[in-house]
């Protein structure tokens, strides 16, 4: 076996000091953001922030100044106001779920596929039996490899870890905060598309993400905005194409 030396996990572990520094995990907010009133004034309390990633500084001071960026900061300040909380029905019943590996198409399974049994004759006796039945070898090891490469692929990993972090996250704010409402930094890109700053679950976020999230002062649907839940239930179910 091959063991990371002391020297190696102190590396490792500076490296991580520092990146935490150069990109720092943005939270929500448990008091509502600062208004927006310049390129660099609105969000976070004591971390600044651009209110348009990626602009030049000087882009961002012109435009400020011919107050070209008005409609940008009231739109952005009322999607801050918005407080949300977690569904705790929703984090409660995918947490059963998850930890009981329950088979669903749209998560991946956390436990690994076994590996194919080994060809009859062949336990013991792999070299000789390489040598005698080459070609049933070699198909059992395209099929032990390919089951390999499912378990250890990455985009499996990255999903397993990320539906991990985001109901242990959920769960722990409701159990340790009482599920107290929070609000959401938002901010723009260059295109002027919109985005919250939190990265773990947002509204715009993955199926599971949405899920989650629920408004903290919920109002009656109208008319017209149950016609849009159902378009978007139907989008859902893949009737895009059908007339809504």
């Amino acid at each position: 076996y091959i063991y990371p030396t002391k020297s190696l996990l102190n590396y490792i572990e500076h490296g991580h000091i520092i990146a935490e520094t150069i990109r720092p995990v943005y939270e929500p907010m448990l008091v509502p953001p600062r208004d927006w009133e310049s390129p660099w004034e609105g969000g976070y309390l004591t971390q600044s922030i651009p209110v348009i990633r990626s602009a030049h500084p000087t882009y961002l001071k012109d435009a400020h100044e011919a107050g070209a960026l008005k409609p940008l900061y009231d739109a952005l300040n009322t999607l801050q106001k918005t407080p949300w909380r977690f569904n705790e029905f929703v984090a409660r019943t995918a947490h059963t779920l998850w930890v009981n590996n329950a088979q669903l198409p749209c998560w991946p399974d956390r436990e690994d596929k076994p590996l194919p049994a080994k060809p009859v004759g062949c336990e013991g006796r792999e070299a000789e039996f390489k040598r005698e039945h080459p070609q049933l070898w070699r198909e059992w090891l395209m099929k032990a490899s390919q089951v390999h490469r499912e378990n250890e692929s990455h985009a499996r990993l990255n999903e397993i870890d990320n539906i991990s972090r985001k109901l242990s996250y959920a769960l722990n704010h409701i159990d340790e905060m009482n599920n107290i409402p929070f609000y959401q930094v938002w901010y723009a890109d260059h295109r002027g598309r919109m985005y919250p700053m939190p990265a773990l679950i947002t509204s715009q976020g993955d199926d599971l993400s949405k899920a989650l999230l629920e408004f903290a002062r919920g109002s009656k649907m109208t008319r017209g905005a149950e016609y849009w839940l159902a378009v978007h239930v139907a989008n859902c179910w893949a009737n895009d194409k059908i007339d809504k």
